[in-house]
């Protein structure tokens, strides 16, 4: 049987802990801004129609807003309030909504549970 080195476990410990603390810090500064949707390539894609997430800091929260434009006027706007998991996720409070992040290509999917107990999932792109 082969025993394993002290220093070799401590390293790897240490190692993903690095790793976890990257991530989590990746996250939380991509977190705040300005999203912009991203319709599938079957799509219907209809001219001046567009959905834009912004997540906003707000203490220990974060205030998250959908809205929906028609050309430049609002037509829609939803506002939650939302809490950081260290799962890199949103998650609403006391709603059925969650954002999952993908730091590598500075996107969110917006889950979204409906009245009728579907679930719709869009994909949102952050804008520079």
């Amino acid at each position: 049987m082969k025993r394993t080195n002290v220093f070799q476990d401590i390293y790897a410990v240490v190692k993903v802990a690095l790793h976890f603390g990257w991530q989590h810090h990746a996250a939380l500064t991509m977190l705040p801004g300005v999203y912009n949707k991203q319709l599938p390539q079957d799509a219907l894609r209809i001219a001046g129609v567009e959905t834009t997430l912004s997540i906003r800091s707000a203490g220990s929260l974060y205030r998250v807003t959908r809205t929906e434009y028609t050309g430049d006027q609002v037509t829609d706007e939803y506002n939650w309030l939302a809490i950081y998991s260290r799962g890199e996720h949103l998650l609403e409070i006391g709603g059925w909504r969650c954002c999952f992040m993908e730091t590598v290509s500075r996107s969110i999917y917006l889950e979204t549970l409906t009245d009728k107990g579907n679930i719709t999932v869009e994909l949102f792109i952050k804008t520079l």
